[in-house]
């Protein structure tokens, strides 16, 4: 059986230890953020594809836009334009192959979070 065990450091950084049921031992020293803001996970199941911004609470989601890029794919989606923090796609309208998704803030002109998935093959 392995563990995680997250600790402080005196330059208010996180220590990362982890060991997996082998026995095999890994370490990060993981610095502070720059600041407070979003990220975002993905799940897909069944032809669907939840993203979930997880954001503090003062932050304006109207700012933040989602991008889908890659594998012949380019769908933008404005966040002001939904009505809460999770979107929903049919993953039928995706091209198959290996997607980026990036949550921007587009007052601050920068990107938040960035993931790789991949899209399947929708089932006939």
């Amino acid at each position: 059986m392995g563990y995680v065990s997250v600790n402080t450091t005196p330059e208010d950084s996180l220590y990362l230890e982890a060991e997996d049921f082998h026995g095999n031992l890994c370490y990060a020293n993981i610095p502070q953020p720059l600041e407070r803001g979003a990220t975002f996970h993905v799940i897909q199941r069944s032809g669907m594809m939840n993203i979930e911004i997880i954001h503090t609470e003062d932050m304006d989601l109207t700012d933040l836009s989602i991008v889908l890029y890659g594998a012949g794919n380019l769908l933008t989606i404005k966040m002001r334009e939904q009505q809460s923090n999770i979107v929903r796609l049919e993953t039928g309208i995706l091209h198959p192959g290996i997607v980026n998704i990036a949550l921007l803030d587009e007052r601050k002109n920068q990107v938040l979070a960035e993931r790789l998935i991949y899209v399947e093959q929708p089932l006939p």
